[in-house]
């Protein structure tokens, strides 16, 4: 996602016409399966598509890159986190504590 315009960016300098434009393009594009073009218009024209950012999220997710929960948000990423917690614990093998028992003399 680096180079990928924000939520907060505004696009540069367009008419209302255009952005909607540009988000028929982008939607038309994403229909066909062109992400990686549609990413393409996004960063030339500063357009950030919600649509798009959650697809790009989804696919660094799926590939379990590194850097993907840094871009989420902070309670979203404490849930990758809990959740990331929780499948450390289930592989870590499990010891196995020996119960004491008390001898009897004969």
């Amino acid at each position: 996602l680096r180079g990928f315009p924000s939520q907060d960016t505004a696009p540069a300098a367009l008419s209302e016409a255009e952005v909607a434009s540009l988000a028929l393009l982008i939607g038309r594009l994403l229909d066909e399966g062109s992400v990686h073009e549609a990413a393409r218009v996004c960063r030339y024209f500063s357009f950030y598509s919600r649509d798009l950012a959650l697809i790009l999220h989804c696919r660094m997710l799926a590939l379990e890159e590194e850097e993907a929960q840094g871009c989420f948000h902070p309670e979203i990423q404490a849930l990758l986190a809990a959740e990331n917690s929780r499948r450390h614990r289930e592989a870590a093998p499990e010891k196995k504590r020996l119960k004491s028992c008390k001898l009897h003399p004969r």
